[in-house]
């Protein structure tokens, strides 16, 4: 039996794994959405815009400064809520827009807006944050699993993971 691992061996099998996990990362992207980068998402934070019919929570550990704002279509409900808190009645978004940027500026980031899409591709809300991508699962017909940009649970809320998929850079 030959032991000895050759160059062209070691490529065929890195090459055979890479093929199996995109095969089966294919096979579980079907409850997944994405965000979507949007000028006009930006554009409507930046304005102070409050969209009626969606629900605002903010997540971070700076109550004034979050790490992103969320505005959730009414018809859906967040299913990792510990994560997101409440804005409620919405009276400060203005001074969390301008703390988020000023926030960014110091470490010369930007704050992007971006559509927040179901699996099948249905904008089911806005997100604004440093972060452009994040992961983003559809639990039911209802609820989404929407990661924080420091996304420290799992794909169902239990653990593991962190942030990724979707979106585009920045």
């Amino acid at each position: 039996m030959n032991t000895e691992v050759t160059p062209k061996g070691l490529l065929k099998t890195i090459g055979a794994v890479a093929i199996a996990a995109n095969i089966a990362g294919c096979a579980t992207t079907g409850n997944y959405g994405k965000l979507n980068s949007s000028d006009e998402v930006t554009k409507n934070f930046e304005s102070y815009e409050v969209k009626t019919d969606h629900n605002y929570f903010s997540t971070g550990t700076d109550k004034n400064s979050p790490d992103a704002i969320l505005a959730l279509d009414n018809n859906y409900k967040v299913g990792n809520s510990e994560s997101w808190h409440s804005l409620g009645t919405l009276d400060n978004l203005e001074n969390l827009v301008k703390n988020m940027k000023s926030k960014a500026s110091e470490s010369f980031d930007s704050v992007y807006g971006a559509d927040v899409l179901g699996p099948e591709g249905k904008d089911v809300g806005d997100w604004y944050s440093t972060e452009t991508s994040t992961r983003i699962k559809q639990k039911d017909a209802t609820t989404f699993i929407i990661y924080t940009p420091d996304a420290t649970s799992g794909p169902d809320g239990n653990g593991g993971g962190g942030s990724g998929g979707g979106g585009s850079g920045k």
